[in-house]
């Protein structure tokens, strides 16, 4: 079974997922008690989870994404590091 999160959704109750279920997360965050059976988090690098959320279980993910709870990388990018190797007409992309 997999569920597909569109939007910002509050778990009101203490929810545990289905036995290998997938979070599939298209946009929006979760917040309130999230309790995993071996589920598996699918999603790019961004906030999914509120402030508020309280994991517990198991999640089979290898990755799971600091973004994911809200974490902003701090890149400096001054160009020389691309010139060295080489990148000399291209951009970092973030």
């Amino acid at each position: 079974m997999n569920y597909v999160i569109y939007n910002d959704f509050e778990i009101e109750d203490d929810f545990t997922m289905p036995a290998n279920c997938t979070l599939f997360f298209c946009n929006g965050k979760l917040s309130g008690v999230l309790r995993g059976n071996r589920t598996f988090i699918q999603a790019r690098p961004i906030q999914i989870f509120d402030e508020n959320i309280i994991m517990e279980g198991t999640f089979i993910n290898d990755v799971a994404y600091p973004e994911w709870w809200g974490a902003v990388a701090e890149v400096k990018d001054t160009g020389s590091d691309l010139e060295e190797h080489n990148f000399t007409n291209s951009r970092a992309a973030i």
